[in-house]
């Protein structure tokens, strides 16, 4: 088989295309040959489905990009509700708490060490130290 670009490809088919939509003044000049030399060579481009391995092919390049868009799509769901919203865990603990008043001010035993409680009403600050309130 000789070699053929895929430039000359395209200009054959061009060629052929126009001739015959009727927008070609040409008519193309293929022979039998020529057809199945184009087709021999899109079709070593391509690959066949039936071929194993199809290495190398476009064929291959394809059912790989399937297999990875699948993988992505399967690690999507995974991150996702139904509703592709992302599904979060937040861990850890809370140092900071915020009340109206200092009578909404959890026990200082009840928070971590270094927790910091702000009455918003009056603006004051206070810090546990586990086992009392001590004003900042």
């Amino acid at each position: 088989m000789a070699n053929i670009t895929l430039g000359e490809l395209r200009n054959l088919w061009k060629t052929v295309s126009d001739w015959v939509s009727g927008t070609g003044a040409d008519v193309p000049k293929v022979q039998d040959e020529d057809v199945k030399e184009a087709i021999d060579a899109l079709q070593e481009l391509i690959g066949e489905v039936s071929a194993d391995p199809t290495s190398n092919t476009l064929l291959e390049r394809i059912q790989q990009l399937q297999t990875e868009i699948a993988a992505l799509s399967d690690k999507i769901d995974d991150l996702t509700d139904g509703n592709q919203n992302l599904k979060v865990t937040l861990s850890g603990t809370i140092m900071e708490h915020y009340g109206a008043t200092v009578a909404q001010r959890p026990e200082a035993t009840e928070v971590p060490v270094g927790a910091a409680y702000m009455a918003v009403n009056t603006g004051d600050v206070w810090q546990s130290n586990g086992f009392e309130w001590v004003v900042l």
